[in-house]
């Protein structure tokens, strides 16, 4: 999830030159990730909105997870349906063994019982993984909302 398949990197065509922009030397791909980036984004809604955020407990980082679980709204279920939702790369940083991208949402959900309240949210997440484990999956480390 938010990463490559394990394919090698196709060399950039000199005709084409946002194919060399693309990649960036390595196997991330900008535009593989912010679509990964956007289905966690509404699969997070779901989970949450259904009390089942456990099945995304992998892709969240401990500490976030619990506090996630610990904020759980009580009382009547309530249903975000993610309308539209835009995501843009933000920084991506390499230190203490992980790299670090950061992804800017902007969204329109419904949200209520019935999905009657629409409203919108801006926020960034940070997701992460080991740099000595290509393979690892991407992991939700922080949430953060952003006025607008």
């Amino acid at each position: 999830m938010l990463s490559s398949d394990d394919q090698p990197s196709q060399p950039a065509q000199q005709s084409h030159p946002s194919a060399a922009r693309a990649r960036s030397g390595d196997d991330f791909d900008p535009a593989e990730f912010i679509e990964g980036a956007k289905m966690f984004f509404s699969r997070f809604h779901e989970a949450r909105d259904a009390g089942k955020l456990e099945q995304l407990k992998d892709f969240i980082a401990p500490e976030l997870y619990e506090e996630l679980q610990q904020g759980g709204e009580s009382g009547e279920p309530a249903r975000t349906e993610v309308m539209l939702v835009d995501a843009r790369l933000g920084d991506r940083q390499s230190a203490d063994g992980r790299t670090v991208v950061s992804v800017f949402f902007d969204a329109t959900l419904r949200k209520g019982v019935s999905g009657e309240t629409p409203y919108n949210y801006r926020g960034v997440w940070e997701f992460s993984k080991p740099m000595d484990s290509p393979d690892s999956l991407w992991t939700l480390e922080k949430m953060e909302r952003v006025d607008h």
